[in-house]
C-alpha cells in the first residue's frame, strides 16, 4: 500500500517503508539534520515511515533536535572515557553556563590537563570513525546484569523505580550504555563541542538552539555552581 510523505517543498509517494535517514541520503551528506518531526512527533533519523506523514527535518538550531544532539554527545564522551580510563567512573550532572558537568567518582582521581588532552583526542577519533549508534531493547533483568557488569551504579539505583519492563540501550562498537533520549544515527553527526577543565572535573560546551546553533561564550558562575553542588550533595544524603 502506497503512502505520501510531505517534506520541505516536496511531496513523494512510496511503496515501501523508508527511514528518515534514507530520505536525506543525498540532500544532507554532511549531516546537518539530526532529527525530524513526523506528524508533530519527534523521531530519530533511523525511524522508518510507512504511512502518510508531514515531515519537518530539524537541525541544531531547533530546540527539540538539540536534546538529541546533547544526549548523543554525552554518549560519545562516556565512550571516550571508557576507552581511555576503563576503570574510572564518571557522572554527568548539573550545568553551569549552559554546559554539561562531568564528575569523576573514582576516589583519588582528579581532572588534569593531560587527561583533558587524552579525552579530547578520543572523542575526535570516535567522531571521525563515523560509528553507528544502534538501539537495542533488553528486559529489566538483562539490563540489571549489564549494569552490574559495567559498574553503572547510578543506573542500577534507578532501575527498580522504572514502570517499564524493558530498557532501551545503545551500542556503538563494543561500547554499550543507556541514554534516556533519541540519538543520532552515527557518531559523525556530532560536529561541535568544547571540553574544558572545571575543578574538580570537566565541563562540556555544545551548540545551543537559543544561540542560533553555535557554542555560546562561557560565563563562569561560581556562586551558582556552589549552590548546585550543595543541592546535589543534599539530594545524595536524602
Amino acid at each position: 500500500m502506497s503512502f505520501t510523505l510531505n517534506f520541505g517543498n516536496e511531496s513523494k509517494t512510496y511503496e515501501e517503508k523508508i527511514s528518515l535517514k534514507d530520505i536525506l541520503s543525498l540532500s544532507d551528506s554532511d549531516h546537518r539534520i539530526i532529527a525530524a518531526r513526523v506528524n508533530n512527533r519527534i523521531r530519530d533519523l533511523n525511524y522508518e515511515v510507512y504511512y502518510d506523514a508531514d515531515i519537518e527535518f530539524l537541525t541544531i538550531k531547533d530546540r527539540d533536535a538539540m536534546k538529541v544532539y546533547e544526549a548523543s554527545l554525552r554518549y560519545i564522551v562516556a565512550m571516550a572515557f571508557a576507552r581511555c580510563y576503563p576503570n574510572l567512573k564518571i557522572r554527568f550532572a548539573y550545568n553551569v553556563s549552559r554546559t554539561i558537568s562531568i564528575h569523576l567518582l573514582t576516589p583519588g582521581v582528579t581532572a588534569t590537563t593531560a587527561m583533558l588532552i587524552k579525552i579530547n583526542h578520543a572523542i575526535d577519533d570516535i567522531i571521525r570513525e563515523d560509528l553507528p549508534l544502534k538501539r537495542i531493547i533488553v528486559s529489566n533483568e538483562e539490563a540489571k546484569a549489564i549494569f552490574e557488569e559495567r559498574g553503572f551504579d547510578d543506573k542500577l539505583d534507578i532501575l527498580p523505580y522504572r514502570p517499564e519492563r524493558t530498557v532501551h540501550l545503545y551500542s556503538c562498537g563494543e561500547y554499550l550504555d543507556y541514554m534516556y533520549s533519541l540519538m543520532v544515527p552515527s557518531t559523525s553527526y556530532i560536529k561541535e563541542y568544547k571540553l574544558r577543565l572545571y575543578a574538580p572535573g570537566f565541563l562540556i560546551q555544545y551548540p545551543r538552539a537559543e544561540a542560533g546553533g553555535i557554542i555560546p561564550e562561557f560565563e563562569d558562575a561560581p556562586s551558582h555552581f556552589r549552590a548546585l553542588k550543595e543541592s546535589h550533595d543534599w539530594a545524595k544524603i536524602i
